[in-house]
Order: C-alpha cells, then structure tokens, then sequence
C-alpha cells in the first residue's frame, strides 16, 4: 500500500513524547529516578520541620521562655542557614519532580529534530518493510526493513516503530483507512 504521509509537528512531539514514556526502558528510568529523588527531598524537608518543631517542644518543657525565644532567634536569624536548606529541599524536590512529569520536554525534543521529516512524503508499507521519499527531493529516501525493526507499538493514534535505540518511525493512524490498519495490526504490531 502507498499513502501520502505528511506528520505534524505536534504530532511528532505527541509521539515521542508517549514512547519515552511508555516504551522506551531509559525513558522510564529517568522518570522514575526524577520521581523518587523529588519525593526524597521533599520528605527530607518535611523531616527538617518536624525534627525543628518537636525539638523546639522539647525546649519548652525544659528551659524558660526566654532562652527559647533566643535559641529560636539564633537558629532562622544567624545567616538563615537552616531555613534556606528547608526551603532549598522542598522547591529542589518539586523542580525535579516537575522535571520528571514533563519528561522529556519540548525543548528537548526540539534539539534532535530532523526537518525533513514534516515534509510532504510517500510511504510504501509491505511484506518487505517501509519505504518512504520525499515529494521535495526524490534523492531523499528511507527504507527500513521489518527484519531491522525492533518493535512496533500501538497507541490511539499512532503506530510507533523502534528502528534502532534512538529512532523510531511513527505513523499516525489518520493515514490508514481501518481495513489497512486491521491488516498492519496482524502482521506487525506486537504490543
């Protein structure tokens, strides 16, 4: 089968973004590694507080009011060194975790794109792989063989195929009558 292919940058983004996170073993590490650090930090600054608050209950109950208020006056006043490595925990923790939602960012994905891959294009899938050229410029073409395809992943809107550790082939679903993709769904799709 030929069909014109012509992906969206948000679609390129969409995608890539759903392989790293669900497909991609390194992607998924980074995400989990972000999310346990960031809840590290956080509960690292909330044992700070409670350790200051329980600590300072005890100096209630043992030494005058006085010494408690200069104790308290040293210890948030004196180059706010405590306090600033509360505050520095807790926003480090919710950055990172932020950073582990996002992942991998726009930006990101924006360094490694390759132009030529939103221009217009005819695709060729059959028993031998996928060809694709571009309508631009006819020197430029694409083969990838199934044998050389590692995975070929489903999502609800596209087809997601892993060519090599950092390539992958995406093919929206719009581009595919149902027939087409019930057929490409039988022969290829593993997950």
């Amino acid at each position: 089968m030929i069909f014109d292919y012509n992906l969206k940058k948000e679609e390129y983004f969409q995608s890539i973004r759903l392989y790293t996170r669900n497909y991609d073993r390194e992607g998924k590490r980074k995400i989990i590694v972000n999310y346990l650090s960031g809840i590290f930090l956080l509960l690292v600054s909330l044992y700070m507080i409670l350790s200051l608050y329980i600590q300072l209950n005890n100096f209630k109950k043992t030494l005058p009011d006085y010494m408690v208020r200069i104790l308290i006056n040293q210890l948030f006043t004196k180059h706010f060194a405590y306090l600033a490595m509360i505050v520095l925990c807790f926003v480090l923790g919710i950055v990172i975790i932020y950073n582990g939602y996002i992942y991998p960012s726009r930006g990101k994905i924006e360094k490694s794109i390759d132009l030529n891959i939103f221009e217009p294009r005819q695709v060729e899938i059959n028993d031998k792989g996928i060809f694709s050229w571009s309508l631009n410029n006819e020197t430029e073409k694409n083969s990838y063989f199934w044998k050389d395809i590692e995975d070929v992943f489903e999502t609800n809107e596209f087809y997601l195929m892993k060519i090599s550790k950092k390539k992958i082939f995406v093919l929206p679903k719009r581009m595919l009558s149902t027939k087409i993709q019930s057929d490409f769904i039988e022969k290829h799709v593993t997950k």
